[in-house]
């Protein structure tokens, strides 16, 4: 459900967060990838100078194409959350060939041809 490099600390909403997650086979991509602490947390109290991971990106875990998630603290937002950004690896679009060509049929009369002799 969750990645190495995620919060060792739990506490029992955490708890019961994750054995919902774990029931329906889906991970938290918060976790899944190495980042400085300040690139994890996605809310932040200027009273208090608290901040955490609040906010989640969360996909099945047949979903395999995600190449990172992190936190942009420059998008300026009317909120005390940060942007969290993820990064997809998307599957190529298939061709379509829509040409349709008329097959054209030659026909060579025999009597107009030149004899090779």
């Amino acid at each position: 459900v969750t990645g190495k490099n995620g919060n060792p600390d739990l506490n029992t909403k955490r708890e019961a967060l994750l054995g919902f997650f774990s029931s329906y086979w889906v991970s938290i991509m918060n976790t899944s990838f190495k980042h400085k602490g300040i690139r994890k947390c996605t809310w932040f109290s200027r009273d208090q100078g608290q901040r955490s991971v609040i906010d989640f990106i969360i996909v099945s875990d047949q979903f395999d194409s995600v190449l990172d998630v992190h936190v942009k603290k420059e998008a300026e937002m009317s909120t005390d959350h940060h942007l969290v950004v993820c990064n997809l690896r998307l599957p190529k679009a298939k061709k379509t060939c829509k040409t349709s060509r008329a097959s054209s049929t030659y026909r060579i009369k025999q009597d107009k041809m030149g004899s090779a002799d």
